[in-house]
């Protein structure tokens, strides 16, 4: 899990999605979502730059 300051991004390793959540209060809704395609087992990652890497 991530934050720029204004969304978090949250890893689910068993699809290699990344969801882009607004937490304007107490709770979070969906606002986008990133497959890591060609991934099989990503565990962790990291945003550089304008890129998402995640080691699988």
């Amino acid at each position: 899990m991530q934050s720029d300051g204004r969304h978090v991004a949250i890893g689910d390793q068993s699809t290699n999605v990344i969801y882009q959540v607004k937490v304007p209060g107490s709770s979070g809704a969906i606002i986008g979502t990133t497959t890591l395609g060609g991934a099989s087992d990503v565990i962790q990652f990291w945003k550089q730059g304008l890129k998402v890497v995640g080691p699988d």
